[in-house]
């Protein structure tokens, strides 16, 4: 069991069930067990009938999507934080050259979900911006940086 910051003692999942299951067996109707663990009925309902049918009240094991970043993947693309001037479509392109096909959005959505990163403007000499605004149009230069300094990783956006 845990304990939040008031000193208040946190149930897992497994142990609201279990004691949803006691309180049936002491007599207690759904309703007043449902109110006692701020539960919904179909909630006390629904562990109810799987403890009546010998079921584990544990959760079923779910399969889900497979991820799109192997550990391969996701290593390469920490070693190019430290390089100057990686886009996300730069490293899916790169990956895409070792034979790891992943989307831009994938790699920002790591970059940016996964490792904390977090946009920030770049610094860089106006005349360096505004030559650099010509070649890319109407996208901006940025940065993502860890908010803890643990890596910065520049890009076109």
């Amino acid at each position: 069991m845990a304990k939040t910051k008031s000193g208040n003692t946190v149930l897992s999942e497994s142990q609201v069930r279990a004691q949803a299951i006691s309180l049936r067996n002491a007599g207690k109707t759904r309703q007043e067990v449902a109110r006692a663990l701020g539960r919904s009925l179909c909630w006390v309902q629904k562990w109810w009938q799987r403890y009546k049918h010998g079921d584990s009240l544990n959760d079923k094991s779910r399969p889900g999507r497979p991820p799109c970043l192997n550990s391969r993947a996701k290593d390469l693309i920490r070693k190019a934080m430290g390089r100057r001037h990686q886009s996300c479509h730069r490293l899916s392109q790169r990956l895409k050259n070792l034979g790891e096909h992943v989307s831009k959005d994938t790699v920002h959505h790591y970059l940016t979900q996964k490792l904390g990163l977090g946009i920030q403007e770049a610094e860089s000499p106006s005349t360096h911006h505004s030559a650099e605004r010509e070649e890319v149009g109407l996208r901006k230069k940025v940065r993502l940086a860890h908010p803890k300094g643990l890596g910065k990783l520049d890009f076109l956006r």
